[in-house]
């Protein structure tokens, strides 16, 4: 039995899951018609997905670019 747990990450966890993900989804609203398909900001990054071990973390890209933005500021 899967045991799934869900917990917001940090910044520096998002930048380590995107980093050492194995396989990274872009998300979209799967459209067959290749005119009407466009993505959504966001991205599952998985450690394993082909054999479904392993975390997986869903990171919503607007928040993430916002907060990589505030960090950047705070240095420059």
């Amino acid at each position: 039995m899967k045991v799934t747990t869900t917990e917001p990450l940090v910044l520096r966890e998002a930048c380590n899951k995107i980093i050492h993900a194995k396989n990274i989804v872009l998300d979209s609203n799967k459209s067959g018609n290749p005119y009407q398909q466009y993505l959504k900001p966001r991205i599952f990054c998985y450690e394993d997905f082909q054999k479904r071990i392993g975390w997986e973390a869903t990171i919503d890209l607007l928040t993430f670019i916002e907060r990589s933005d505030a960090v950047v500021a705070a240095f420059a």
